[in-house]
């Protein structure tokens, strides 16, 4: 018997979480966006994640669960996600992870996703042990609209490794 898919959550639906949230929902992962821009997921919820990328092949529509973080709480009745993705800000990584940490397997990751620009490896705080791995990206995106991720750069993605 397999086991279930993973589920991946995102906290932190921007530039960066909201892109390599959608592109692994659209590869067919089991995702949930969670932002604090009310519009941003409604937009989403409505619309889905639009990606405007370098070229109409890049571009995209993905359809993509999408939570505000006052729903955070209904989590509780669902099965706990494998991996959560903190993609905020350096200062708001800390608080991001604890408010998600309920939410997650007691064998799940933390990863803590950062654009680079002015963050040093932030670590989520008051994990368990060997749950963390870091990750930084280049800053050659925007998501100044809601629900929409532009390309300013070529970028390279790839499906998840490990993910069944």
């Amino acid at each position: 018997m397999s086991s279930p898919a993973p589920r991946i959550v995102f906290v932190g639906a921007g530039a960066i979480g909201g892109y390599a949230g959608a592109l692994l929902a659209r590869a067919g992962n089991d995702v949930t966006l969670v932002d604090g821009w009310p519009e941003h997921v409604e937009k989403i919820r409505r619309d889905g994640f639009a990606i405007d990328g370098m070229t109409p092949e890049e571009s995209v529509v993905v359809p993509v669960r999408a939570l505000h973080i006052c729903d955070v709480p209904q989590l509780s009745k669902e099965r706990p996600f494998d991996i959560a993705v903190i993609a905020m800000k350096s200062y708001d990584t800390e608080w991001a992870a604890h408010l998600i940490k309920p939410y997650v397997a007691p064998g799940g990751y933390f990863v803590s996703m950062q654009n680079s620009i002015n963050s040093s490896a932030t670590s989520p705080g008051g994990v368990r042990d060997g749950a963390t791995r870091l990750a930084t990206t280049p800053p050659w995106e925007t998501a100044a609209t809601p629900g929409r991720w532009q390309a300013r750069r070529p970028t390279a993605t790839g499906r998840c490794r490990g993910c069944r």
